[in-house]
């Protein structure tokens, strides 16, 4: 069905399938091509549950006049071609200093192709009247010829040869760069150790005063956690995810301690007391291969996880692909 689609489409707007390339991150890929002077990429996407046909229109660079979003809106608004279905949206279309950026969201099924059809004429006729065209030139140095459109880290454009070279010598540097960055890995431990106790504290203190252990109170100790060791050691890398996994667990097991101790001096009416933390600790491996225990470690790491990848390594060497090359 998805294929159809696409041929449909491609059939109405000119443009050619490229399936798994494009900038949408979809297995069904995208549409792309020139289109009077501008780069075009339509595509499915998800994101947020929430099932979309992406556009994205590309024009060179260009310093924004004032009231750029004013002269679009005004200029969509008098697209004849222009869905009505999709007047309301207008507002909400998304545009930079060299593309503009129209999601189309829908629930069980895509929309017409022919609907889609005319939201592309329409915002190519717009942007005719608001954004220069490629005119064969590359888009950084724009004066060089480039006829063809290439991906760039899986964003269509026209680059010439130098500036495809310039911007890979660019990025090998940027990426020696990030390898000398020092790291402190003993500050690291420091602020994650600080983030590990006050968490495990207000872990057990919550879980206790309202006899009740929060499994998403859990994700908040593996962020606050692993954001700790992140602060301190100063760059990502595998010392650090390492600490922050160990140190997320070491406070979630310490916040289940504190929790069981006042749990137990409570209900045995016996007062707070390090040997009644020590009988705990003692215990405490059964109580945590129980399914409350391995769910909390396990939440616990899920946040630490969502900033080891939020935080991850940053990628600074361009990739350069021809479209209908195999995706890498």
């Amino acid at each position: 069905m998805s294929d159809k689609w696409m041929t449909e489409l491609a059939a109405l707007t000119g443009l050619t399938h490229y399936p798994k390339q494009g900038p949408f991150a979809h297995k069904d890929g995208a549409l792309i091509g020139d289109r009077d002077g501008y780069i075009l990429a339509i595509g499915p996407a998800t994101s947020d549950r929430q099932s979309r046909i992406v556009l994205m229109l590309r024009f060179p660079e260009m310093q924004q006049p004032e009231g750029f979003r004013e002269l679009v809106t005004q200029a969509l608004e008098n697209a004849p071609t222009f869905p009505d279905s999709e007047r309301k949206a207008i507002s909400k279309m998304q545009y930079g200093a060299d593309f503009f950026l129209w999601q189309w969201n829908y629930s069980f099924g895509k929309p017409k192709a022919d609907q889609v059809a005319a939201l592309v004429t329409a915002l190519v006729d717009a942007a005719k009247q608001v954004a220069p065209k490629f005119a064969g030139k590359c888009e950084i140095c724009k004066s060089n010829s480039a006829s063809e459109v290439l991906l760039h880290n899986n964003v269509p454009g026209y680059y010439c040869s130098g500036c495809q070279e310039k911007l890979r010598v660019e990025g090998a540097a940027a990426d020696q760069a990030y390898e000398e960055l020092p790291t402190n890995l003993p500050k690291g431990l420091l602020f994650g150790a600080i983030g590990a106790l006050i968490g495990g504290i207000a872990w057990g203190l919550v879980a206790y005063a309202s006899n009740t252990i929060f499994l998403y109170g859990a994700i908040l100790i593996g962020l606050m956690v692993c954001w700790a060791v992140f602060k301190g050691i100063g760059k990502i890398n595998l010392a650090g995810k390492i600490s922050a996994f160990v140190l997320t667990v070491a406070s979630v097991v310490f916040g289940d301690a504190i929790f069981y101790t006042l749990a137990i001096a409570r209900q045995e009416k016996l007062p707070v007391s390090m040997d009644l933390l020590k009988q705990v600790l003692a215990n405490l491996w059964e109580i945590e291969t129980s399914i409350d225990g391995l769910s909390s470690i396990a939440f616990a790491l899920i946040g630490a996880g969502i900033v080891i990848y939020q935080k991850r390594r940053p990628k600074f060497t361009p990739e350069f692909q021809r479209l209908g090359e195999p995706s890498t």
